[in-house]
């Protein structure tokens, strides 16, 4: 399968996390080349026509897989587990190359990602370097969800900040993975320790389609985190900042303001007279 148009892809934008987004794991756990993310691109996902899935179906006497196992952590970690000598290593081995394929960095009018053709599937950053369920929510990482879902990985899987794969991907901005995670039984309504459900961040980052999918999912809209706010004061709030940083026309910031909170409308509880928070 040839590679996918140039404009099969949305070209990313700039996003700068907040001081404190971390995956809360230990130091040396995430690979050194790991920078935070940029939103992903379109992936345009195929999954196998023979099995429906990535993981074509060992051959019958096993030899395929070479020894190898795919496994999770509770910890949203995922590795490969040899059987007969007992050792376990983050990267893919290169046995498994003819079940998994190769990752290549592929041009096209003048825009790089990485390619796996056997797989039939894209990313703007390079896959083999992402370990866990929460840099991959992150990067907007398909290939690696699906993955560790098909191999058992828990979703819902949290970091030393309550924060689940949704919250990161909320942040983000793939709606597709979203899509993804929500389709494979990813818990909507959990709260980070601050209080703040997916909901929230993808207000907080301005990303309304995401902000449809999670109302569409039965998100809770009028939930407040530990500050008292619902993820529509949230959207507020980064238009306030945005104005401050940018120094966009206020008319500007209005129309946008009313975009992503218009899609509220409707979900939530009328607010108190003044627009006041409720207790």
């Amino acid at each position: 399968m040839g590679s996918p148009l140039a404009t099969d892809f949305k070209t990313p934008k700039g996003w700068s996390p907040a001081n404190s987004m971390d995956f809360g794991v230990a130091s040396g756990s995430v690979p050194s080349g790991y920078r935070t993310a940029q939103s992903s691109p379109k992936l345009g996902v195929q999954q196998s026509p023979a099995d429906q899935s990535l993981l074509a179906k060992g051959a019958a006497d096993g030899d395929e897989w070479r020894g190898w196992t795919i496994q999770t952590s509770p910890q949203g970690k995922l590795f490969y587990h040899h059987i007969a000598s007992n050792t376990s290593q983050w990267q893919m081995p290169r046995e498994l190359a003819p079940v998994l394929g190769e990752w290549t960095q592929v041009e096209e009018e003048g825009k790089r990602y990485w390619r796996n053709e056997k797989l039939g599937v894209s990313s703007w950053k390079d896959p083999r370097r992402t370990t866990n369920l929460f840099q991959a929510a992150l990067d907007g990482n398909l290939f690696f969800l699906q993955l560790y879902t098909e191999v058992g990985g828990f979703l819902d899987a949290v970091d030393s900040k309550g924060r689940t794969a949704l919250h990161y991907n909320c942040a983000g901005g793939s709606s597709q993975a979203v899509h993804y995670l929500l389709q494979h039984g990813a818990s909507v309504d959990l709260a980070d320790r601050s209080g703040s459900t997916p909901l929230h961040w993808a207000a907080r980052y301005g990303h309304a389609p995401i902000v449809r999918l999670l109302l569409e999912s039965k998100a809770h809209p009028d939930y407040q985190n530990n500050m008292g706010d619902t993820a529509m004061h949230e959207a507020g709030s980064r238009e306030h900042a945005t104005f401050k940083r940018q120094q966009a026309s206020p008319a500007s910031i209005s129309r946008r303001r009313w975009d992503l909170q218009s899609l509220f409308s409707g979900w939530c509880s009328p607010p108190n007279a003044g627009g006041d928070r409720t207790s």
